[in-house]
């Protein structure tokens, strides 16, 4: 494994993938959507550092891989599983986290992505976890509470990402159902 920590997200158009990756980078740089159809044409990356003990001493480097959402209106799905693949040429030193992005409806067409095994082949402790993207309407809140709830909903996922740990396996699909509230 490289001293990069790679993070790859996928889910379904409008789930919350761009505005996850942006809460992580703490960036507005990932196109979001307010529509039905993906503003994630192509595959988005962006890395950034985390310093993660009071001295400076201990940075973490992640690299964010931002997926065309599955179930795109605007593409064919053999058209958006090529996308999603295009990601194997920035994970081949390793893949540290699977995000499994959802705004509640976690369908079957989903759970049948679960397996990746074209994405993970060959690739040790790739440990999925699903998280619960709740974008709450940000009407009738101050700017300031906008980012407070923001800033608070980073630190737990850098937390969370930070203590990740487990080898991906399908038949371990139980074990995995993490769910992370990001506002």
């Amino acid at each position: 494994m490289t001293d990069i920590r790679n993070i790859i997200l996928i889910g379904r158009t409008e789930n919350g993938k761009s505005t996850l990756a942006n809460v992580l980078i703490n960036s507005n740089e990932f196109m979001e959507s307010a529509g039905s159809i993906s503003e994630t044409r192509k595959i988005q990356i962006k890395e950034f550092e985390e310093t993660i003990d009071t001295s400076g001493d201990q940075v973490i480097k992640y690299r964010v891989i931002d997926t065309v959402g599955l179930g795109d209106t605007g593409l064919i799905e053999k058209e958006v599983l090529y996308k999603v693949t295009e990601a194997s040429h920035y994970i081949r030193e390793g893949l540290n986290q699977i995000l499994f992005v959802t705004n509640g409806r976690f369908t079957l067409i989903l759970l049948g992505y679960l397996n990746l095994s074209f994405l993970t082949k060959g690739l040790p402790n790739t440990p999925p976890s699903i998280i619960h993207v709740n974008n709450s309407s940000l009407k009738g809140r101050s700017a300031a509470t906008n980012r407070d709830i923001r800033e608070e909903s980073r630190k737990r996922l850098l937390i969370y990402l930070t203590t990740c740990q487990g080898i991906y396996k399908p038949e371990n699909l139980d074990a995995m159902m993490i769910e992370l509230v990001v506002i």
